[in-house]
């Protein structure tokens, strides 16, 4: 799914809402460095900031579960685990050449989606199993990382759900790859 966004300079910070600080902080970020431009006439002026949101839905088991099930012991239950080890089998999906695929070649995607969403300075929340994980990927970076932190952090733990949807936000306004 994909959604067109647009925030005026002037009125943005009344629209983004509470709901998620970091998300608001980052869309904040992008209009303050978009906000004015000269125009023909060499006045300042405000501008636009346009991004894309895409949202990805995966029905599989969810990436730690699916992880656990592919490297763990058997009757190793993903509810048994404690939500730091969670995090760190989802962060284990994004490394290079991790896999829980026996097929040759397996084990790049999510490692190179990370550069992608560096080099466009997206924003990703990531919902899988019992977490909800954030990262603004708009700071420079020598290499991407993945180091999210908990969207609600006063709530680390969520309701189990089954599969992963990726939010993803870019801004329009900088230049694509």
């Amino acid at each position: 799914m994909a959604k067109f966004i647009t925030y005026d300079a002037e009125t943005a910070a009344a629209h983004l809402g509470e709901g998620d600080p970091r998300l608001s902080f980052y869309l904040l970020h992008n209009i303050a460095n978009r906000r004015t431009s000269k125009g023909s006439d060499e006045r300042w002026q405000n501008r636009q900031s346009a991004l894309l949101e895409l949202t990805v839905l995966d029905t599989g088991p969810g990436l730690a579960r699916r992880w656990l099930s592919r490297h763990g012991d058997p009757g190793d239950k993903i509810e048994q685990l404690s939500i730091a080890d969670e995090v760190a089998l989802v962060k284990k999906c994004f490394e290079l050449h991790a896999t829980t695929k026996t097929t040759a070649g397996s084990g790049g995607g999510l490692s190179y989606v990370l550069q992608t969403l560096q080099r466009l300075n997206a924003y990703l929340r990531l919902r899988t199993g019992r977490v909800c994980l954030v990262q603004d990927f708009s700071a420079p970076k020598a290499e991407a990382l993945f180091a999210p932190t908990h969207w609600l952090k006063e709530q680390p733990v969520l309701p189990m759900t089954a599969g992963a949807c990726y939010s993803i936000v870019v801004p329009l306004s900088k230049v694509l790859l």
